[in-house]
Order: C-alpha cells, then structure tokens, then sequence
C-alpha cells in the first residue's frame, strides 16, 4: 500500500472531509477539525529598507525567483521516503518557530511558515531524509536555497547558506551534508527549515522523530 499525507494551512479553522477510495470501489469518509494554534510575535527592527520594502528592479526579481520555488513545491513524484519521517537537518537553537507573525520595521508581514536553527558558520546542513534535489538558487531575500523532494509532493527546504554541497537532480540519502550554514548578521540570519505539502507549508517540527533543538 502506497504512503500518503496530507495537511492543514497554518491558519485553518473550519472542518475538512477526508475521502479515502479503496480498490474495491468502496470508500470511506472522516470529518476533520484542525486543532486552534497560538502563534508567536516576531519584531526585527534595524533590517535594511530595501529588504522590507525593495525597489522595483528587485521586486521584479523576488518574484522570478518565487515563481522558481512554487514551480519546485509542485512538483509530485511517486517516491515516499517522506513516511519514513524527518530528522533535524541541523544542531543549534531554535531563534524562530512555525507561524510567528513577523513585524518587519514596524510593518506586520506574512507569518513565518518555516523554523530558524541559529548556529555558527560552516554548521552542517544535513538532509532529513532520503530526497531528490528539485532546485538550487541564490535568492535575494533567502540567499542560497535548496529544495529536497522527498516524494508525492512533500518537500524541505533551507535557506541562508553559506555553501550548497549538492547539484540539481542529485538524489540525496538522510543524513547526507547538504550544505553549510551562512554568517550570522545582525538581526541573526539563521538556517532556515521548511516543510511543504503541495503548495501547503507544514510545521516541520511536528514531523521530526528526532529530539527537537532547544529553543532561544
């Protein structure tokens, strides 16, 4: 029987119906209530203006460069290493959690969907588990980015690099050096962990067997 998965945004409040369709042609239905959240408030002040509000030249590129990333997150391949769980891709502590609402300058902005792991320079970047590398960028906000497949639309992804140790195409086992994390700057920009269900992005903390990294 074939894995599978599915997920919640992180600000659903109302009930879904999950279908599941057997080969017999029989089915069977559940109702399912997202749990309520409390999500953490997050103010960086000093961040240079044109990160908060960039230039019309740079705008252009953020959204190339997004277009590249919703293109990887879509992508739905038959492998399922994702059921055999996540583990914490990098030792450090944990300076943001899933959700937090970020106030950037005093601007509120979209909410965090992924966790930050502050560590030194040069910290190991290892894959979760076994994946396929989808995209290798260097992005304006996010720096170098690396997405991982992990098979029937699930992915991971890291941020703020200092060094990407793997190439587009590559399949990756768990465990494997993936990349090395940047300097920090002031505010901290820490590895950055994202977990994606078909264009949903998951806590990936909820989905580590591996004990969690202490939080700042």
């Amino acid at each position: 029987m074939a894995a599978s998965g599915f997920g919640f945004p992180y600000d659903q409040k109302t009930a879904s119906s999950l279908v599941a369709r057997f080969a017999d042609g029989s089915e069977e239905q559940r109702g399912i209530t997202p749990q309520r959240r409390d999500y953490d408030i997050q103010r960086l002040n000093g961040l240079p203006e044109e990160s908060v509000s960039p230039p019309p030249d740079i705008l252009e590129r953020i959204l190339r460069e997004s277009a590249r990333f919703r293109q990887a997150r879509a992508r739905d391949t038959d492998a399922s290493w994702y059921a055999e769980g996540f583990d914490w891709p990098a030792m450090g502590i944990i300076s943001s959690l899933y959700g937090s609402q970020r106030i950037l300058n005093g601007e509120p902005r979209a909410p965090h969907l992924a966790v930050d792991i502050a560590a030194p320079m040069g910290t190991p970047i290892h894959a979760p588990a076994d994946g396929i590398v989808s995209l290798i960028d260097d992005q304006y906000l996010n720096g170098l980015f690396t997405i991982l497949d992990h098979g029937h639309g699930v992915s991971t992804n890291y941020v703020h690099q200092s060094k990407q140790l793997v190439r587009l195409g590559d399949k990756v086992t768990r465990g494997q050096v993936i990349g090395r994390s940047a300097r920090p700057a002031a505010p901290p920009v820490p590895i950055c962990i994202g977990n994606d269900l078909v264009q949903v992005a998951l806590d990936p903390s909820l989905s580590t067997p591996t004990p969690k990294p202490a939080k700042a």
